[in-house]
């Protein structure tokens, strides 16, 4: 099948296929949509000249701070009477304000036997070629929504950082001492009792959108929290690693701390640097220009 340059060029902006770029039938429209019981995806169109019955892979991505996209959603759809659709909800989860990218793929090694043969005399596909039929961008919220959304997520990460450096300085001063101290089961959960209750709102926040583009920061945060309760459970057990594990977490938190710090938003008057004095503000005026640049250029 022959594509002409035009068509070619086309495609190549809307991000579709090449091959079916002249097959005008052929669409891909994905919504995105937060309800009161919680977020939707919603993808339809129409399949052109693809034969009946075949598999539509359908992806929801989100581009994040990783190499690799995170996956939001992922659907297997069946063209019927030349139209494919289907929805993906997530109950209790909302569509955070996020540029995602919804791709629509046509699998050779999914197809039905049937389906494979006449797609392999249409266009030439074979054994394992993966055509992408359109790859279109979704956004959701206001630019001013998107940037509110990331300033909270990383405050909260840096709330939880702090917390977490709290019970980490508190676990290492109760694993000080043998765990059949006078007291110790005690402490042990006065302070296991604090360290859920964070958790539990960390983990709350996290969870209460469907994907955030820092899962990476979130993963390693829960990594330290779960070696931090393990190491706890470890020094109770007896065991000498608990200790030796709690006194090498603080490096972890610190190295991940600088991570979030460095992803927050520069303020535009950050950027700029600090504003020069003015006499209205206290300075002296400069009253020998040339002799203060010779001084300036001695230094």
């Amino acid at each position: 099948m022959r594509l002409s340059l035009a068509a070619g060029l086309l495609c190549a902006i809307a991000g579709c296929s090449a091959v079916l770029a002249e097959d005008e039938g052929f669409r891909f429209t994905p919504r995105l949509v937060n309800e009161p019981t919680g977020g939707k995806f919603i993808a339809e169109g129409g399949a052109g000249e693809l034969p009946e019955g075949t598999m539509i892979h359908v992806e929801l991505l989100v581009r994040g701070q990783s190499r690799h996209p995170i996956r939001a959603a992922f659907m297997k759809l069946e063209v019927k009477d030349k139209a494919f659709q289907g929805e993906w909800t997530w109950t209790g989860k909302k569509l955070a304000p996020l540029t995602y990218e919804a791709i629509a793929t046509l699998r050779m090694n999914k197809q039905p036997p049937p389906v494979r043969r006449a797609l392999a005399k249409a266009y030439g596909w074979h054994g394992d070629h993966n055509e992408t039929l359109s790859s279109t961008e979704v956004a959701l919220g206001t630019p001013e929504e998107a940037e509110a959304f990331k300033q909270e997520t990383l405050d909260r990460l840096i709330q939880a950082i702090e917390d977490l450096e709290g019970f980490i300085k508190d676990g290492v001063d109760l694993c000080s001492v043998p765990a059949d101290s006078e007291g110790w089961t005690a402490k042990f959960q006065e302070l296991a009792g604090e360290i859920r209750v964070r958790y539990r709102i960390m983990r709350d926040f996290h969870q209460s959108v469907v994907v955030r583009q820092q899962e990476g920061l979130f993963k390693r945060l829960i990594n330290i929290y779960s070696g931090m309760t393990d190491a706890l459970r470890a020094h109770q057990a007896g065991q000498a690693q608990g200790l030796e594990t709690l006194v090498k977490l603080p490096e972890a938190t610190a190295i991940l701390r600088e991570e979030i710090t460095s992803r927050m938003p520069v303020k535009p008057s950050e950027e700029l640097g600090p504003k020069p004095k003015t006499p209205e503000d206290g300075a002296a005026p400069d009253e020998g220009g040339s002799d203060s640049e010779d001084k300036g250029a001695g230094k």
